[in-house]
């Protein structure tokens, strides 16, 4: 019953800019994804808009651990990272 489309609040260039600034890889898109990802990023921003909320939402992907892949991230780094994007899309 909601939206054809949800677009996100996040700067999501701004984000990028700043988390590459930091020396983390990062590139915006505009796909949550596919089932679970897409679902969750829809649903949240449709029940925002449903209750006229003043609040920003968005979706950003992070890679798996690197615990978990060899191409994964240090918690720490991963940690740092989502402090940083919280910062830049607060300003």
């Amino acid at each position: 019953n909601g939206r054809l489309i949800q677009i996100s609040p996040l700067p999501a260039f701004k984000i990028c800019n700043e988390l590459r600034s930091h020396g983390y890889k990062a590139k915006p898109s505009f796909f949550a994804g596919t089932y679970a990802c897409n679902f969750v990023f829809y649903s949240t921003l449709n029940y925002i808009d449903e209750n006229e909320l003043d609040i920003k939402d968005g979706f950003i992907h992070v890679p798996p651990l690197k615990s978990q892949r060899r191409y994964g991230m240090e918690l720490n780094d991963m940690v740092n990272a989502i402090k940083i994007a919280i910062k830049a899309s607060m300003e």
